[in-house]
């Protein structure tokens, strides 16, 4: 009995994880976009605010899934 594995290449894996980013653009997925300018004391504040912290969980959670995938699959 044989257990054998699909693997791609790392090439085909990438492939396939931009084929994964593209519909999931196409399909909807907005992912807010972190604000990292500022002009003054109160833009450098807006830096550490809440909103745009969580911008950037939320970025790092889908480029996360997005590495996951591509390990699963090589």
């Amino acid at each position: 009995m044989s257990t054998s594995k699909l693997t791609l290449t790392e090439d085909w894996a990438v492939v396939v994880l931009g084929f994964i980013i593209i519909f999931l653009a196409v399909w909807g997925l907005s992912i807010p976009v972190p604000t990292y300018t500022w002009g003054d004391a109160s833009g450098f504040a807006a830096l550490f605010s809440v909103a745009n912290e969580l911008s950037v969980f939320y970025q790092f959670l889908f480029a996360y899934a997005i590495v996951i995938i591509g390990a699963t699959i090589t």
